[in-house]
């Protein structure tokens, strides 16, 4: 009886752990270095990641970036990222990992040799963490105190190509209705 016990615990783990090889990681795009024709945005989450919510208490929230569909990194509380762009113009998107349908977009028109700045905000929903992109302005004088109180991080985490077909999707529907895209800078 033992044996059997233990060769289906076996089999249950091999089945679902090759059910698992299909849903590859994407990791976060390249870092591109600086130059006469890039920009820089510093994505910036200047809260501890607790949310509230009509379940209770969410810790350690973390939100996806992207670059329409392009995967650029996870953030957290209380820490920002200092990624370089091509000039021109880029959406940018986030998520909550516990969900796939709140997405927060942004149509940022970068200029090369700009810094933009941009505060991922956290915001209670039903059952997780809502997201909401603010625009700083470079002479905001909150600004420097927000990047002292953070710490700076490279990106990190993975997401999967169902997110990525998610993000595709999310950007394609927001450009149908760009009035519901905010800028940055604003205009």
């Amino acid at each position: 009886m033992k044996k059997t016990t233990f060769f289906c615990v076996i089999a249950a783990a091999l089945l679902l752990g090759t059910g698992f090889l299909g849903c590859s990681s994407i990791p976060p795009a390249e870092l591109m270095p600086a130059d006469n024709t890039t920009a820089t945005v510093y994505f910036i989450m200047a809260n501890p990641g607790v949310t509230v919510t009509l379940t209770g208490i969410q810790m350690g929230t973390q939100f996806s970036l992207w670059d329409g569909d392009t995967y650029l990194s996870n953030i957290k509380g209380n820490t920002y990222i200092k990624l370089n762009f091509r000039a021109g113009t880029h959406y940018f998107m986030s998520t909550s990992h516990n969900t796939l349908s709140i997405w927060d977009i942004v149509r940022a028109d970068l200029e090369a040799g700009e810094s933009y700045y941009l505060s991922v905000v956290t915001l209670p929903g039903p059952s997780g963490a809502n997201v909401r992109f603010n625009y700083i302005d470079p002479r905001d004088p909150l600004l420097p105190g927000y990047l002292n109180d953070c710490t700076e991080t490279a990106p990190f985490g993975s997401t999967t190509k169902d997110y990525t077909d998610e993000a595709g999707r999310k950007l394609a529907s927001a450009l149908r209705n760009p009035q519901n895209i905010n800028r940055i800078p604003p205009r």
